[in-house]
């Protein structure tokens, strides 16, 4: 599980994005905090099963809204499909 901040192009992804997949993109990372540029593109939250990770839950603290841009989201990655397991979002 990782905790990822969306990039907010195209509006927030809202409470809805929970249980849907959606793509990373690359950002300047921080030589300073050792933070790596990675966001979640906003864009394109769907079902569909081929993209990189998978929305988990909002991140529950008191500075992240998950209905404003840039909010922050627990995410695993989407490993593909299997028998037992679906990568297709709800």
């Amino acid at each position: 599980m990782f905790e990822v901040q969306e990039d907010g192009e195209g509006g927030a992804m809202g409470v809805g994005a929970v249980g849907r997949n959606v793509q990373m993109i690359a950002g300047s990372g921080s030589n300073v905090t050792g933070w790596a540029g990675w966001r979640l593109d906003s864009s394109t939250l769907a079902t569909t099963d081929t993209h990189q990770m998978r929305i988990v839950a909002p991140v529950l603290r008191a500075d992240n809204d998950q209905t404003l841009t840039k909010a922050k989201w627990l995410v695993s990655i989407n490993h593909g499909r299997h028998e037992y397991n679906t990568a297709t979002g709800i």
